[in-house]
């Protein structure tokens, strides 16, 4: 017995009622006798049409589990100009549809012979058709109900059919039926595709006839069809189908099926290639201090490109991801700042990487070789004096990053008038805004002694170097104010429990005028006594403010507990005129950039109504004790500072005013062992009369 040598071919055995084929990875068998089968490829010669499919009749020798039989040769009888293209069909109501990616493959460049199956032979006469016994690997699982042409469930299977068992098959299960399609070398092709933008663009140039759908499989090489979809395609024959639903490169492959009066017909199967990306790059010298980065050949597929640069003094310290300006459609560029890492010399590194469209992938699309460094040339920031009055005794100091120079890290400037540098003052900020920061030198914190002030300046920049200028003699005039009469106050919390009017009169004739009551703690404490504590202070006729033991870490949690102290001020009664005192000595608050969370906090209070603020916090936290706090951020007008000099012996008022630490500041906490009430009390010394009458 022969093979059918029908080339290129796909067939098909469908029943007339409710048709199952193969589905996926099921053997269909029968006693035959084993040929084995060649796969046909399609070639350049065959100046032919896409499509060769034949539709089978039901034999009523069959089983339900009807084979699709393969042709095995190369050998084909081809009309010159006019062949028929015999068409798989299948009734699909409530039917299974199987179609064969290899077979339709063969199919791109021929055109099958309009022949009946027993009229083929090896020359092209004769030919018996054998009853087959088929082990197929290849399907498609599809339901398709007559009513309606939808597919609910269709997976296309990319494996050949590997084996033919051929017994005898009457010439009367082919027939060679379907579309007939005319084909010359000059026509399109039956299917072509594209990629633009996000989609693949599909156009199917064949006729459309009423009542006709069409659909398009689409699948990349990767994964086992796990990207696999199915588009609609328009009156016209086209439709788009987003990659981005893809997630392989290189080879998709694209079937085309007609969905007519219930019947699903395989048309033709091409191929296209997204090729994997290949780009190129150029790195030029702009100047001194600016390098450009140029990436050409960027795939359609690639939405944004990503350079992370690097020196390679200090590992990756200064390694900076730079968002590449798209030019057009395939180029992009990107500047580098040598600013932005310290101004190293030697060796950078440059890579290149890509947001992809296909998987939504961040790729690696280059390494370039990078450049080299030999010498770099950054200016010294822009250093200014402003509001200098010399009558007040102030004087402004602002530093400021040029495109040219390092980036600022930390500003000091110290100011003095005497020639043993007795009056010397530290004034140290790392709030640094846009590039520039500021801080204000004040004759007040050089004990108003008039004179010329020589001011100098020390730059830390965010490589490690350190650059100092000296910015030259000012003259300071001002007179110190009136020393007001001293005053004391105390502060409790909760530990203190009830305090009684009686005994708030009795701290009031020991010279208590003002009290500060803790009213809350990190976003979920409130002192149970608060209530008691203020009313019986207002009751004796002292001044009642209110402490926050803050907790914060970052800005967020900053404005959480500015806002929680708020809410329970008011519902105590406190006024928006109440000094608000943000108590900051727990150890976790150094964790974060302490100043940038508590100007955080500063700023939530202004706006929820209150201005008068003050910061309680220990000596060796001040910056200009070799702590954090930056005492020109706040002003050191409003620092409570707590300093036992005496540590844990009793200092009284008399010698607290002499010794007068910390006068520059609100107010200085210099014994926490008052004997004033039966158990200890924290004592406090008022300079601006802010927390006592």
């Amino acid at each position: 017995m022969r093979n059918c040598l029908l080339s290129p071919v796909i067939i098909g055995a469908f029943l007339s009622s409710s048709l199952v084929l193969a589905d996926e990875n099921t053997t269909i068998s029968t006693t035959a006798e084993n040929v084995q089968t060649e796969q046909v490829s399609s070639t350049t010669e065959n100046n032919v049409a896409d499509t060769s499919v034949f539709e089978v009749e039901q034999a009523t020798e069959l089983s339900s589990e009807q084979p699709l039989v393969e042709d095995s040769n190369n050998e084909t009888t081809v009309s010159e100009n006019n062949s028929s293209i015999a068409s798989a069909t299948t009734d699909t109501t409530d039917a299974t549809v199987v179609a064969n990616e290899s077979a339709l493959s063969d199919t791109s460049d021929n055109l099958g012979a309009n022949t009946k199956a027993e009229e083929v032979s090896e020359d092209s006469q004769t030919a018996e058709v054998a009853e087959t016994s088929t082990t197929i690997t290849s399907a498609v699982d599809e339901e398709v109900t007559e009513d309606d042409n939808e597919t609910e469930t269709l997976k296309v299977n990319t494996d050949t059919v590997s084996e033919v068992n051929t017994a005898s098959l009457t010439t009367s299960l082919v027939q060679a039926t379907a579309k007939k399609v005319t084909s010359t070398q000059t026509q399109k092709s039956l299917v072509e595709t594209s990629v633009s933008g996000n989609t693949l663009s599909i156009q199917y140039n064949g006729t459309i006839t009423a009542g006709e759908s069409l659909k398009f499989a689409a699948w990349s090489d990767n994964n086992d069809q796990d990207d696999l979809v199915w588009s609609d395609a328009s009156f016209a024959g086209t439709a788009l189908a987003s990659y981005e639903n893809h997630s392989g490169y290189e080879t998709y492959h694209i079937h085309t099926y007609s969905f007519e009066t219930g019947k699903a017909v395989g048309l033709n199967a091409t191929d296209i290639v997204i090729e994997k990306s290949n780009v190129q790059t150029t790195i030029t010298k702009v100047d001194d201090n600016t390098y450009k980065v140029t990436v050409i050949n960027v795939p359609i597929y690639i939405k944004s490109v990503s350079l992370p640069v690097w020196s390679t003094v200090n590992g990756q310290d200064d390694i900076d991801w730079l968002t590449a300006t798209k030019e057009d459609s395939s180029t992009y560029t990107g500047t580098i700042s040598l600013k932005d890492h310290h101004y190293d010399s030697g060796d950078y590194n440059v890579y290149v990487y890509g947001q992809s469209k296909l998987g939504n992938q961040f790729i690696g699309l280059a390494v370039t070789k990078g450049f080299t460094v030999t010498e770099t040339s950054a200016t010294a920031p822009t250093i200014t004096v402003s509001n200098y009055d010399k009558d007040s005794g102030v004087l402004t100091v602002t530093v400021s990053e040029t495109s040219a120079s390092k980036q600022l890290k930390f500003i000091r400037v110290v100011a003095w008038s005497e020639s043993d540098q007795s009056n010397l003052y530290w004034y140290t900020t790392s709030d640094i805004t846009n590039g520039t920061a500021s801080l204000t030198v004040d004759e007040k914190y050089h004990d108003y002694i008039k004179g010329d002030y020589t001011v100098h300046v020390y730059v830390d920049f965010s490589d490690g170097t350190t650059s100092g200028y000296n910015l030259g003699s000012y003259t300071f005039n001002a007179d110190q104010p009136v020393q007001q009469e001293s005053s004391y106050f105390i502060d409790i919390s909760s530990h203190n429990g009830v305090i009684s009017v009686t005994e708030f009169l009795s701290l009031k004739s020991q010279g208590i005028t003002g009290v500060v009551v803790k009213l809350t703690e990190g976003t979920s404490y409130t002192n149970p006594y608060a209530s008691s504590q203020i009313s019986n202070a207002q009751a004796a006729g002292l001044k009642v403010s209110a402490y926050h033991y803050s907790h914060y870490e970052t800005a967020a949690e900053a404005k959480a507990e500015a806002q929680y102290f708020v809410s329970v001020a008011k519902s105590l009664g406190l006024s928006s005129s109440t000094v608000m005192v943000n108590d900051m000595e727990s150890s976790e608050m150094l964790n974060g950039d302490i100043n940038v969370s508590t100007r955080a906090w500063k700023e939530e209070m202004n706006r929820l109504g209150y201005g008068d603020l003050v910061y309680y916090t220990m000596a060796s936290w001040l910056d200009i004790k070799g702590g954090k706090v930056s005492t020109s951020t706040f002003g050191m007008s409003n620092f409570w500072v707590a300093h036992y000099v005496y540590g844990y012996t009793y200092l009284d008022q008399e010698t607290a005013k002499s010794l007068a630490y910390y006068s520059s500041a609100a107010a200085w906490q210099y014994t926490n062992v008052s004997p004033k009430l039966s158990h200890d009390l924290d004592e406090n010394i008022d300079y601006t009369g802010r927390f006592t009458w």
